[in-house]
């Protein structure tokens, strides 16, 4: 009769691990509570500066927009004269009686958009209120128009200010059109800054 054999015994390798799983599990789950709070508190950082820096740009363009205003109505007073001036002249040149020369001054206004085009560059403007920001920005674009028919309007003023036989008549046709588009986008722009919310 073959002897029987115990059966086998099963040692295990961790004979702790048993014992100690809660306590690794505990570490284990305050190590992942720690991460997701770093990461928590980094996004609230961030969204804390990125709010900061929206909040930061709004102030810049709403400067930048009355500094813009302030610079626009320094050029009334010399665009109104010498629109006046073209306008008589060009009706005295209707009733045959053109004048011998016309004297065209040209005021600039420097207006910025530094602050807008920095905003928009960035990720503050994810940040600002998005019907001002449709406002501001028919705004800038308005403001980009009367910058471009100004320079045009310097640019002729230049080209016949070095042409001084350039008939009256010849003067009249090219340049009244301009400045009576610079007065209407002044009228314009002068009252989209008086009506943007700042």
């Amino acid at each position: 009769m073959s002897e029987q054999q115990p059966p086998p015994v099963h040692h295990s390798r961790f004979p702790r691990l048993r014992e100690r799983l809660p306590e690794i599990l505990l570490e284990a789950f305050s190590v992942l509570v720690a991460v997701l709070l770093a990461f928590a508190v980094e996004e609230w950082r961030d969204d804390r500066e990125l709010a900061q820096r929206a909040d930061e740009a709004r102030v810049a363009i709403v400067a930048e927009i009355a500094r813009n205003e302030r610079e626009l109505a320094g050029v009334q007073q010399d665009l109104q004269t010498t629109l006046e001036a073209l306008e008589n002249a060009a009706k005295a040149t209707r009733e045959g009686n053109p004048p011998d020369g016309l004297s065209l001054n040209v005021e600039v206004a420097l207006l910025s958009s530094a602050a807008w085009k920095t905003a928009l560059a960035t990720d503050s403007s994810r940040r600002l209120d998005y019907a001002w920001m449709l406002q501001v920005s028919e705004l800038y674009e308005l403001q980009e128009l009367y910058v471009r028919a100004q320079w045009q309007v310097v640019q002729k003023t230049a080209t016949f200010g070095s042409r001084r036989d350039a008939p009256v008549e010849e003067v009249l046709a090219e340049v009244l059109g301009d400045f009576r588009l610079l007065n209407t986008l002044y009228q314009g722009l002068g009252e989209s800054y008086r009506t943007t919310p700042r």
